[in-house]
Parts: structure tokens; C-alpha cells; sequence
């Protein structure tokens, strides 16, 4: 209770968007991706993604656009 008597107010909690953590998503497409085509040459031929094919290159980008998802939302949490 305050000096007035009366109780105090629960906090109220900050209602979060779905959507807005677009940005993060984003980057780390963008970025995930610049590390995949900077390594591609280097993978063995049967990870290399071929384009409009479902095919294990494109696991691999995946994993690693997760990977540097996961590193930005640890590192920034508040993006």
C-alpha cells in the first residue's frame, strides 16, 4: 500500500507485436547468406547449393542464417 491507502498498481507488461523482430530475421538472412556464398567455394560439391533445387547446399545456408540468428539475438537482445 502507498501513503494514500490504496494498493499499489500492477505493472502493467509491454504487449510485444507479432512481426517485429523482422529486422533481426533480416540481417541474419542477409549476413547467413554473405558467409555462405564467401565459404561456397570451398565446400565439397555435394553441399553446394544449386539453384531451384531442394538440395543439402541449401540445409547447410539454412543452418548457418540460424546460426547467425541465434548470435545476434544473443548478442543484441533489444533489435
Amino acid at each position: 500500500m502507498d501513503s494514500s491507502g490504496q494498493p499499489p498498481e500492477p505493472e502493467r507488461r509491454r504487449f510485444k507485436l507479432p512481426g517485429v523482430g523482422w529486422k533481426r530475421s533480416l540481417l541474419s538472412v542477409l549476413l547467413g547468406n554473405v558467409i555462405y556464398y564467401a565459404i561456397i567455394d570451398d565446400l565439397p560439391r555435394a553441399i553446394k547449393h544449386r539453384p531451384f533445387e531442394y538440395d543439402p547446399g541449401l540445409a547447410v545456408d539454412f543452418w548457418i542464417c540460424v546460426m547467425v540468428y541465434g548470435a545476434i539475438r544473443f548478442l543484441f537482445p533489444r533489435l
